[in-house]
């Protein structure tokens, strides 16, 4: 079975560093965007992501296009939505994501997220 790709959106290139390597860890193969230019990139490439873990403050451009791009032209890609502020998982555009994890320090939760997904897209 071939290894999952996730792609991490995350505008702090620190952050998208260290969650590749938290995911590596676990099996996970890793792309990174920090731009919703290049979300479209890795998107339209080949092979395409299995899961997207996004960070709805992207700079210039913002997350909700991004996140509406996905949900319009791939909708079967499962999204986390990995932020600090809470009330995005209140937002209509972003509410649609399949799971909203809390930014914090450690990524147990996250990488339990991502895998649960993975799992579930594979069943589907």
């Amino acid at each position: 079975m071939s290894k999952s790709i996730i792609l991490i959106v995350d505008a702090n290139s620190r952050i998208r560093r260290f969650l590749e390597r938290e995911l590596c860890a676990e099996g996970f193969l890793v792309e990174h965007a920090g731009t919703y230019d290049e979300v479209i990139s890795r998107l339209g490439g080949f092979p395409t992501p299995d899961l997207v873990v996004l960070d709805p403050d992207l700079p210039f451009i913002g997350g909700k296009p991004a996140m509406e791009r996905i949900m319009n032209r791939q909708p079967r890609i499962p999204v986390i939505i990995y932020s600090p502020y809470v009330e995005y998982a209140e937002d209509p555009v972003f509410g649609r994501a399949d799971a909203f994890v809390e930014k914090i320090a450690y990524p147990a939760l996250l990488i339990q997220t991502v895998r649960m997904l993975v799992n579930r897209k594979r069943l589907a």
